[in-house]
């Protein structure tokens, strides 16, 4: 434990379930999907609208191909990381250095 996590317990907690594929898939892929297709975002957010729609298709995408090789019958481990690592590489082409990369990066957790 370090001591950043032994000062600050709730720190620790928060930082461990945000990086919970669970976590992730429960609270923040709805939230971002909410993003993409709602019309009354504020103009602050609105101007991230396009980003946000390719990070739900992209996250979209990658649960698709995961649900795949997901299967008791096809279960493939080797394909599943290969399919994370290229989930994390695109994202971080599309969104590393943008105004939504913070987001990108709590999106990049996986199973």
């Amino acid at each position: 434990m370090s001591s950043l996590e032994k000062s600050n317990p709730l720190w620790a907690a928060t930082h461990n379930e945000r990086s919970d594929p669970d976590y992730v898939r429960g609270n923040v892929v709805p939230a971002v999907n909410q993003m993409a297709i709602a019309t009354d975002l504020p103009q602050e957010i609105a101007q991230y609208k396009p980003q946000l729609q390719l990070m739900s298709q992209l996250y979209d995408d990658y649960q698709r191909e995961v649900a795949k090789h997901n299967s008791p019958l096809a279960r493939d481990e080797s394909a599943r990381q290969k399919l994370a690592s290229t989930y994390s590489k695109r994202g971080d082409e599309m969104f590393k250095g943008t105004p939504v990369e913070s987001l990108w990066n709590t999106m990049k957790v996986y199973e």
